[in-house]
């Protein structure tokens, strides 16, 4: 599909005019919030169903019997409020019914994008995937304001849209609803929100879904005073087109129209065609996909490696411990390996142990760790990690691309080893990842942190002075373009609190510099987190995004 933007005359203008009727929306009405109601007391606009996810009232509009299937294509629709959907929608609603496809949505409140809105979006999708049997990927319908919910949740789980569909949807905070209204929801000031607009503003991260090639299609008026087309959909269609995911997308412009109750935004059968066709894809997808292999089929008939010693127990997985070139090596077994062995590579190893590497295990993945404490991810220390890689791959056969995480310091020795050998990485998963050393020290950057620590990184790097170390082109900051060039996605979580490893001096850093060589990079903020690992709060991202990079899946 490529990238259209297509105008339109308001061509159905005379024929509501000639009706009798016009067509008003002022910026009170597009904005009021309706009180509250319980689930029983939602009206529907067509046939369905009210219920309560999480003590949210939520809903599925539901297609006739002879229609549903199994898996049930649906619409993830936003924003749900008490009067959304509406009967200005009810024409489209009833196309999607016809079609077979279900509509759902939860009330989030005005959440506009933000953490508790994903969140609620993801319980509600739980709800229906593994409770109801619906598909696993939806489209996302996002109206207006809706677009923010939409867009925020299609970047935090790209795997799990099928596509997205807007009418005049808002994607820049910014310009809609504004900082001020908006930062409650995020449960910060203005000031704060502001501070962090590149990782919660959609409209800075949209690289992730045009990196995915999530489809998209868009019909936005040119005359919008309230959600402003440059700065949002017209932006987004940029983005796409800059890292040349042209093809997924398509804008539809409608001239001399505003943010108003136009039935051409309504009736618009394109938009129409692309949500049902999205909603079926993402439904035909799982129920065509290929099941686990198991572990005793052809697909997987070779034997497991046979790593040295015997195998003790962790969380009752088999831990083997051996050494290469003198340094202790800890790789623990998955129950039954996935095709390829895919594994998961930990940075610098104090013996952490992230949740994720549980649900990672149950997936398939071996996790190998490699010690080579406080070198902080000098040339020696790479060099001992591609002892490390080579035993690993070339005599347990292993993967030849593997995960990467970098715990706290690991970020060193994961982005320096990644740098060297781009080609051997499929993702890197950062866990408050020190990115800059000239940072780090003591979290208070050179000279004002731990004297011992910055001595520390001068002497493991082999630097005559600290001007030197200071002009190391090589720090991981200074080194991207080899992951850029190659294509390797990042995934960052971090605390906005962390004054050990300050984030806007390694995790915002890296992410300005990733984006602007065309890098694909998530970021997760945990708002008033210090410095632990993160991980352990919600793995789930954490393992979708490792899975999908690692396997392919």
């Amino acid at each position: 599909m490529a990238i259209k933007i297509r105008t339109r005359f308001n061509e159905t203008v005379f024929a509501f005019l000639f009706c009798g009727w016009t067509v008003v929306l002022s910026h009170a009405q597009e904005t009021a919030k309706p009180a509250p109601q319980a689930a029983t007391g939602k009206q529907l606009i067509l046939p369905g169903e009210t219920f309560l996810v999480d003590g949210h009232i939520a809903f599925v509009l539901l297609p006739p019997e002879h229609l549903r299937k199994s898996p049930q294509p649906w619409i993830h629709y936003a924003p749900t409020l008490p009067a959304y959907p509406d009967s200005h929608e009810k024409w489209m609603h009833e196309q999607f019914l016809a079609a077979g496809v279900a509509v759902a949505g939860i009330d989030a409140g005005e959440a506009y994008g933000s953490p508790e809105g994903q969140r609620l979006m993801t319980a509600l999708h739980t709800e229906l995937t593994v409770n109801r049997d619906y598909a696993a990927k939806p489209c996302l319908l996002g109206r207006s304001r809706g677009g923010l919910w939409a867009s925020s949740w299609a970047i935090a789980h790209p795997d799990k849209v099928a596509g997205i569909a807007g009418i005049y949807p808002v994607f820049d905070l910014q310009t809609y609803p504004g900082l001020d209204r908006a930062a409650p929801a995020y449960g910060m000031t203005p000031e704060q929100l502001k501070s962090q607009l590149l990782t919660l503003n959609p409209i800075s991260r949209i690289d992730v879904i045009a990196n995915a090639r999530v489809p998209v299609f868009i019909i936005h008026g040119d005359d919008d005073k309230v959600v402003p087309l440059k700065e949002n959909s017209a932006t987004l269609a940029d983005r796409y087109n800059q890292v040349g995911a042209s093809d997924s997308v398509e804008l539809l412009v409608i001239q001399g129209q505003g943010h108003n109750f136009w039935e051409g935004f309504f009736r618009c059968q394109p938009l129409v065609d692309f949500a049902i066709a999205r909603a079926k894809a993402g439904a035909s997808q799982q129920a065509g996909a290929s099941q686990p292999t198991d572990a005793n089929t052809s697909e997987t008939a070779t034997p497991p490696p046979s790593f040295p010693g015997m195998p003790t127990k962790w969380h009752n997985y088999d831990r083997y411990d051996f050494k290469v070139d003198g340094h202790p090596v800890l790789v623990v077994a998955p129950p039954k390996p996935a095709p390829g062995r895919p594994w998961l590579w930990h940075g610098e190893f104090f013996g952490h142990r992230p949740e994720p590497d549980l649900a990672l295990l149950e997936a398939g993945f071996h996790i190998a760790y490699m010690s080579v404490p406080n070198h902080l991810g000098s040339p020696t220390a790479v060099k001992y990690w591609n002892r490390f890689y080579e035993t690993l791959t070339n005599e347990y056969k292993l993967s030849p691309k593997p995960a990467l995480i970098g715990l706290s310091r690991g970020g060193l020795y994961c982005y320096n080893w990644a740098a060297a050998n781009p080609d051997k990485v499929s993702c890197i998963y950062g866990d408050a990842p020190v990115c800059d050393f000239k940072s780090w020290p003591g979290g208070r950057g050179i000279g004002k942190g731990s004297p011992k620590d910055w001595s520390l990184v001068i002497e493991r790097y082999g630097f005559s002075s600290e001007a030197e170390a200071i002009a190391y082109e090589k720090n991981p900051v200074d080194n991207l373009q080899p992951l850029a060039k190659a294509g390797v996605p990042l995934l960052h979580v971090y605390g906005d609190a962390d004054d050990v490893v300050p984030w806007q001096e390694n995790t915002g850093l890296i992410a300005n510099r990733y984006q602007q060589l065309g890098g694909s990079i998530t970021l997760i903020n945990k708002p008033g987190v210090g410095h632990h690992p993160h991980g352990l709060d919600d793995p789930r991202p954490i393992v979708d995004f490792i899975i999908r990079h690692a396997t392919g899946q």
